[in-house]
């Protein structure tokens, strides 16, 4: 924790040396690094650490899951009707 807290010092004080649109750069290539991380680790099902994903649990599916599924198609008229 005290490792974290010194890194958030010193690049704090670094940030602060930047001009805006140079801090503005570098915040946003932090940000596309963090998402491209994010999008690998969601493809390959992990967690950061290496854990796999925990799987989702199974759905009960309603009994009346067909009315709503044939209420939900809307017919189609044609010239001929």
């Amino acid at each position: 924790m005290n490792n974290l807290h010194e890194l958030d010092q010193t690049l704090s004080t670094l940030l602060a040396q930047l001009a805006p649109q140079a801090r503005g750069a570098f915040m946003r290539q932090v940000a596309k690094e963090l998402r491209r991380r994010q999008q690998k680790h969601i493809q390959a099902q992990q967690n950061p650490d290496g854990s796999p994903f925990v799987p989702r649990k199974k759905k009960r599916r309603d009994k009346l899951e067909s009315i709503i599924t044939v209420c939900g198609i809307k017919s189609q008229r044609t010239g001929q009707q």
